[in-house]
């Protein structure tokens, strides 16, 4: 479930969920980085925005037992 809301973030926002130099500094940022939010249009109140939102929140926790099963 992590990697598919890291594809589903990827293929919406266009960029890797995280940033890094190195493959160190993106396995860190997996880790240790707040969950980035998916802006569409630089808007969050858009209904379809905020359900995104929710869902890759969801997707990427960072504890598995707060991901979806």
């Amino acid at each position: 479930i992590y990697s598919l809301g890291c594809t589903l973030y990827s293929l919406i926002a266009a960029k890797p969920i995280y940033d890094g130099r190195t493959v160190v500094e993106k396995i860190l940022a997996h880790r240790e980085h707040p969950i980035p939010k998916f802006v569409a249009n630089d808007s969050l109140t858009d209904p379809l925005c905020q359900s995104l939102n929710q869902i890759l929140q969801r997707m990427v926790s960072k504890l598995p037992k707060d991901r979806y099963q």
